[in-house]
């Protein structure tokens, strides 16, 4: 499970069914202890901020298994196909993906564990919005 999971099951732990009330069927936060609060609201930003400037691509390979490659930095060094299936067609030398050992051929199916969108441009723009999050090398 994820930072993020293991939080949300400490709140939940933490406040308990008491964590709202309804009043006229919608839900109303009970106040907090401010330092139960505080405390959860500062691990939450450490999750999040330990799941930025990171990318994982799930790759098809020929032989039908899948590989996750978690990329750190950009560019990636990847030249992809220009229809869908996105494919790896070339990798530039010394690149990141040439270092975490992606091979021409291998077939993008999840980016950050969502799958690709059926259109072309769509694909590739969900593809440069999750690179352009990652420091550049």
């Amino acid at each position: 499970s994820s930072d993020l999971e293991d939080l949300a099951h400490e709140l939940n732990a933490t406040m308990g069914n008491s964590a709202c009330c309804e009043s006229d069927g919608v839900p109303v936060p009970l106040p907090v202890e401010s330092a139960v609060a505080s405390n959860f609201e500062e691990k939450v930003h450490r999750a999040l901020d330990s799941q930025r400037g990171s990318l994982v691509l799930q790759f098809l390979l020929p032989d039908g298994k899948l590989r996750d490659v978690s990329f750190e930095e950009r560019p990636l060094g990847i030249d992809f196909s220009r229809s869908l299936p996105l494919t790896v067609k070339r990798l530039k030398a010394g690149c990141a993906a040439e270092r975490k050992q992606v091979c021409v051929g291998w077939v993008v199916a999840l980016i950050n564990g969502q799958p690709l969108p059926t259109e072309f441009d769509a694909a590739l723009q969900c593809l440069a919005q999750a690179v352009a999050g990652l420091r550049q090398s």
